[in-house]
């Protein structure tokens, strides 16, 4: 799971690297020391845990990145180290806007990295988009933020038509006298929950176990 995680990660810092001179629009007298690139990330509160994942796999990626010289920049022709700079938004959804603000305007980060959770990203993505500074969105599935025609936000990872399908797609792979006859479907009362819970209703009825067994939302924890 760890060395997963780390591919994935690594592939999203990879990214960045070559985004990176975004930054810069016009050569400089010197090269900056560093390139920063900034993580609004839950490190405490309900979404500690994950994003505590989140930031092991950056700092194991930038550190990769920096022991080869860090990103070659053209405009300087010389590779400069990545420098991550990472703030907890202790799973706020209002102080993960100010934290992105922040990165922003007193770090002057070239990219974001995302936190963890999709309702997190749901409040990051417009502020990307209104920066116009890249976010990798590295554990999100929401569907719902790519079809807002934002073109600051990137996510080369299954989303919930993806996850609705593979579902149904293990349930099929089950001998037909021993695979279930009906489905009951449980969400939560958030924006992930509500949009996968419609697919997997979608699925259920396509895929022939009719309506399924369908509960009220509860509040998200």
């Amino acid at each position: 799971m760890e060395k997963k995680l780390f591919v994935i990660l690594l592939v999203g810092v990879f990214t960045v690297a070559g985004l990176s001179s975004w930054g810069f629009a016009a050569p400089a007298k010197e090269a900056p020391k560093t390139i920063k690139v900034g993580s609004s990330c839950s490190l405490t509160g309900p979404f500690g845990s994950g994003g505590a994942m989140c930031k092991a796999g950056y700092e194991i990626a930038i550190e990769h990145i920096n022991a080869k010289g860090g990103v070659f920049v053209k405009e300087f022709n010389k590779k400069i180290p990545l420098e991550l700079i990472l703030l907890d938004d202790e799973s706020n959804f209002t102080l993960t806007v100010s934290r992105m603000e922040a990165l922003y305007t007193t770090h002057d980060v070239v990219a974001y990295l995302g936190g963890f959770s999709s309702p997190m990203h749901a409040a990051q993505a417009p502020i990307a988009e209104k920066n116009k500074v890249p976010l990798f969105m590295v554990a999100s599935y929401l569907y719902s933020i790519h079809q807002k025609g934002y073109k600051y936000n990137f996510s080369p990872f299954p989303k919930s038509p993806d996850c609705a399908k593979a579902v149904f797609d293990i349930l099929d792979s089950i001998p037909a006298a021993q695979r279930p006859k009906k489905v009951a479907i449980f969400m939560e009362k958030a924006p992930v929950g509500m949009e996968l819970g419609d697919m997997w209703k979608e699925q259920a009825v396509k895929r022939g176990y009719g309506e399924p067994l369908y509960r009220d939302r509860t509040e998200a924890s």
